[in-house]
């Protein structure tokens, strides 16, 4: 028997040898486990490519949460040195700042010490300065008030000379005491038959206290008539008459006017020239006079002189001083003796609300009248 056996195929209806069909079926098993096979090692490529990329995608998130937790913890250390530094920062700036502003205060108060030094030195020097432009100034008014008074004087002194050539101008030294010069008046032959006593003021007001000054001053040199010049004037001045009259005419204050003072000093001269001529007429009258008469008329002529007449209104100011000063002195003495009272009166007030405390705690034991002044007195 054989062993080669035919086999048709059912679907070709070819004769297929045992051999062939063994060869073909193992064909198709290779080929189907070669197709398994390849399904297979593509299922477990694929799988292990899956597992793979399942481990690598998980390494990966590992290793990424790994590097997230150390990026953030190299951050959060970053971020701690990072605030440590800042820190470090602000308080070196800080530091600075407070060294800077102590610094600035300091050089702020050397500045300060230094500036109110400078200051103090200025104030001082300031007033050093003004001092002596104080002291500058006043010599300088001194010197030109001085001056100013001086030309005035010597004004005077030329108008004299020029209007009144009979006549001798007397000028009394510059730093001497008195008025500024003297009109010594002559007539023909006769010298010094009367004075005429001038004192001449530039001054911005006028002062009460001249006028005795000035009688005093004629008193010493025994000139009856004196003119006082000035350019400032009293308040009661009168505009209209141009002159004021003190101590019943012996002091006559006119204004610095050249016109006024002519006016004025020739009336006055004139004056006297009429009482000497007067007086010496009646000395020299050819009638003999008895010596009782003659006694009378040389009393007379004394008592009427303006000698006399300044000696008595000297007296006279003299005395009108010392009851002022007696007023005065008696207003004062009032005054005191009122403040006297006022004390006792306080002192009587005082000593009575005394009594009246030991009498509301003594429960009116003390007596009703021990208030009065009789019972205080004994």
């Amino acid at each position: 028997m054989s062993s080669d056996f035919k086999i048709t195929c059912p679907h070709c209806k070819n004769e297929l040898s045992s051999k062939d069909f063994l060869e073909v079926q193992l064909d198709d098993l290779k080929k189907e486990f070669e197709n398994q096979k390849k399904d297979f090692e593509y299922k477990i490529e694929k799988k292990i490519k899956s597992n793979y990329e399942i481990q690598n995608k998980k390494i990966i998130e590992d290793e990424k949460i790994k590097l997230t937790k150390d990026l953030r913890k190299k951050i959060e250390e970053e971020n701690k040195e990072s605030k440590k530094l800042e820190l470090q920062k602000l308080e070196f700036i800080e530091n600075e700042k407070k060294k800077n502003e102590d610094l600035l205060k300091s050089q702020i108060e050397k500045f300060k010490n230094e500036n109110d030094s400078l200051k103090k030195e200025f104030e001082i020097e300031n007033r050093r300065m003004k001092k002596k432009m104080d002291e500058l100034e006043d010599i300088t008014k001194k010197k030109d008030v001085q001056l100013q008074g001086e030309i005035q004087e010597e004004l005077i002194e030329d108008f004299l000379q020029k209007n009144f050539k009979d006549d001798d101008v007397i000028e009394i030294k510059k730093g001497s005491s008195g008025g500024d010069c003297i009109l010594q008046i002559n007539d023909k032959s006769k010298t010094n038959i009367a004075r005429i006593y001038f004192e001449s003021k530039n001054t911005k007001s006028f002062s009460e206290q001249w006028i005795p000054k000035f009688l005093d001053d004629m008193n010493k040199k025994r000139i009856a008539n004196g003119f006082l010049i000035s350019k400032t004037l009293p308040n009661n001045f009168d505009q209209k008459l141009k002159y004021q009259a003190r101590h019943g005419g012996a002091i006559v204050i006119l204004p610095f006017e050249f016109s006024i003072i002519n006016a004025y000093v020739r009336a006055l001269r004139e004056q006297l020239l009429y009482n000497y001529n007067l007086s010496t007429q009646n000395s020299i009258s050819k009638q003999p006079l008895s010596s009782e008469i003659k006694q009378k008329n040389d009393l007379w002529i004394h008592i009427t002189s303006p000698t006399f007449l300044l000696q008595l209104k000297t007296l006279y100011q003299g005395k009108k001083k010392t009851l002022d000063l007696i007023e005065k002195q008696n207003d004062m003495h009032n005054r005191m003796n009122a403040k006297l009272e006022r004390e006792i009166k306080s002192w009587e007030g005082t000593f009575k609300d005394l009594i009246l405390q030991f009498s509301r705690i003594s429960d009116n034991l003390l007596p009703d009248n021990l208030l009065d002044n009789s019972n205080i007195e004994n």
